[in-house]
């Protein structure tokens, strides 16, 4: 079966137990089709699928940022050990793809209250949590997308106020190329998935809309979604 028609089946499975509606199913589809990134996109599927489980099973709010894709050779120019307890997987292994959702739900819960970002391979193999993500200038990420903007949420594309997480989030999935970012947020509860720069998902109405309006727009184009 090719990797397209699964996704499309699992995104059938999705709607059909009302965890994506088809709104999401048509972006999600779409982001399947059209990133650039060699990130399997049913590894980026299952990530968000299992966010939206454990959102679905807290009580009370939290936040998190993961990047899907890292590379260890980035460890030194972009990473920081923010508090060694937070950091689980220096000698375990967890392996996403292989994973079912709610063994995968149970590993992300253990992380809800870390501070820092938590990151994957592109294999899908948690590599570390409660990490501080540094030298990832927003300017020169909107410099380089040739947008312009005192207030970072409206110039990234935005439609409400947002912080530190989502703004180094959509940063990051620019300057390390090749990657996928998550956010949730812990004011919200809105989850959003970046990819070179740009919000490609959004579980907020109004980006969600104005994501459909750019797929409407130009089905037909190779790039990933621009809000």
């Amino acid at each position: 079966m090719k990797i397209i028609d699964s996704v499309i089946n699992r995104l059938n499975f999705l709607k059909a137990h009302k965890i994506v509606n088809a709104e999401e199913s048509l972006i999600l589809s779409y982001i399947a089709a059209h990133s650039k990134n060699d990130i399997d996109p049913r590894l980026k599927i299952k990530v968000l699928e299992a966010l939206k489980a454990l959102i679905r099973k807290s009580k009370k709010n939290f936040g998190m940022l993961i990047i899907l894709g890292w590379k260890r050779e980035w460890n030194n120019q972009y990473a920081a050990l923010l508090d060694e307890t937070q950091n689980l997987f220096e000698e375990k292994r967890y392996d996403l793809k292989n994973m079912e959702i709610d063994e995968a739900v149970k590993v992300f819960s253990i992380m809800r209250d870390f501070d820092g970002a938590i990151l994957i391979n592109k294999e899908g193999i948690i590599i570390a949590s409660g990490i501080y993500l540094i030298n990832l200038n927003p300017k020169k990420a909107l410099e380089k997308l040739k947008l312009q903007g005192e207030d970072l949420s409206q110039a990234f594309g935005f439609r409400e106020k947002v912080h530190t997480r989502h703004i180094t989030a959509i940063t990051a999935s620019l300057i390390l190329e090749g990657t996928t970012a998550f956010t949730i947020s812990e004011e919200t509860r809105i989850i959003r998935m970046y990819e070179n720069g740009r919000i490609i998902y959004s579980s907020f109405q109004d980006e969600k809309k104005q994501i459909i309006k750019a797929i409407k727009k130009d089905t037909k184009s190779c790039n990933p979604v621009l809000v």
